[in-house]
């Protein structure tokens, strides 16, 4: 369960093929980063708040790749929405 990284992956497979497979380690990487970060909140709710039935080694296995792709997001899309918030706040007021 990776849908950022395989949305990735298909714009540069659309791109270039040969960077594609280049890539092709790289993404796997991501997407297992990606898959823990979602698991991690899965887990968490469901097997553990929810159901009860998941235990606390089990959640401690997928946090640091789950901090790890966290982390991604903050450095690297809070940026650019607030960029692209900023340059349409700019363009509203100056209208």
């Amino acid at each position: 369960m990776c849908p950022a990284t395989v949305e990735l992956r298909t714009a540069v497979a659309s791109v270039d093929t040969v960077i594609f497979y280049q890539l092709k380690s790289v993404f796997a990487t991501w997407c297992d980063m990606e898959d823990s970060f979602y698991r991690f909140i899965l887990d968490t709710w469901v097997h553990s708040i929810v159901l009860q039935t998941d235990n606390t080694l089990m959640l401690l296995q997928t946090l640091p790749h789950a901090l790890m792709f966290n982390v991604i997001l903050v450095y690297v899309f809070v940026p650019v929405v607030s960029v692209i918030y900023a340059v349409v706040l700019n363009a509203l007021y100056q209208a």
